[in-house]
């Protein structure tokens, strides 16, 4: 019963942890390198 418990606790911490990376994550442009579109291309 103990390690079942310890077995969930840890995949519900996992599981948060996971969550956390993609909610969490900074924002980028859809492109990302060197081909994403800047303010200055866009004005020109």
């Amino acid at each position: 019963m103990i390690a079942a418990l310890n077995a969930s606790g840890l995949l519900a911490a996992g599981g948060l942890a996971l969550w956390a990376t993609f909610y969490f994550a900074p924002a980028c442009h859809a492109g990302g390198g060197e081909g994403a579109l800047t303010v200055a291309y866009l004005a020109a």
